[in-house]
């Protein structure tokens, strides 16, 4: 018995060995890209209200900080 054994014919490639219809990418690897947003988002930059974080418009003296008209 040192001849092929009858079962060595399929010892080559298989009849379906190649690319497979679905070996490409699946229909949902569409979302295995970057969302369209991964990028910076728009409010990544310093908030609108970033603009109060130095000193207020008002923080020198007051127009009425001195004497009351009725002192």
């Amino acid at each position: 018995d040192a001849g092929p054994k009858p079962d060595a014919i399929n010892a080559g490639p298989e009849p379906d060995a190649g690319p497979e219809l679905d070996a490409g990418p699946k229909p949902d690897a569409v979302n295995a890209r970057p969302e369209p947003n991964a990028g910076l988002e728009p409010d990544a930059g310093p908030k609108p209200d970033a603009i109060n974080a130095g000193p207020e418009p008002d923080a020198g003296t007051e127009p009425d900080a001195g004497p009351k008209p009725d002192a």
